[in-house]
């Protein structure tokens, strides 16, 4: 009887490590969240558009209120400020244990996005999704 109740912890014992050690892990593709524009940087760096909620808001910069979703191979941004919403393709590129690259073309203009969880100087980490356009940098994080 010990022998057999031995045996079955030592097969049972793997089984649920594994369980518990997966648990933790994030699927980090684009499909699998909604996200909200924190700031658009132009080709110099400077924030040039940005959510109401972005703490280093520049001067200049222009509050706007914009999502975006990825579905099945489909990129939509809806951008609620002006009222416009831009539909294009992605697909992937290549992908890393912690990143996501995507090919994107949005509306006839050709870029990169790349998709991922950031960790913060607070230790908090949040999905981050960058999408890099013509001269323009968006950074969207997880809704």
């Amino acid at each position: 009887m010990k022998h057999l109740i031995r045996t079955v912890c030592l097969l049972v014992a793997p089984a649920i490590l594994f369980v518990f050690s997966s648990c933790g892990e994030t699927d980090i593709r684009i499909e699998n969240w909604d996200w909200q524009l924190e700031s658009v940087l132009d080709g110099e760096g400077r924030v040039v558009a940005c959510s109401p909620s972005y703490t280093g808001m520049a001067d200049t910069a222009v509050e706007v209120e914009v999502y975006a979703s990825a579905r099945e191979g489909v990129l939509t941004v809806s951008d609620h400020t002006g009222n416009k919403t831009y539909s294009g393709t992605y697909s992937l590129t290549d992908r890393a244990p912690d990143s996501i690259l995507y090919a994107v073309d949005l509306d006839g203009q050709q870029g990169y996005a790349v998709c991922g969880a950031v960790t913060y100087h607070d230790k908090s980490q949040r999905m981050t999704l960058i999408l890099k356009i013509g001269d323009y940098t968006c950074n969207f994080m997880q809704r």
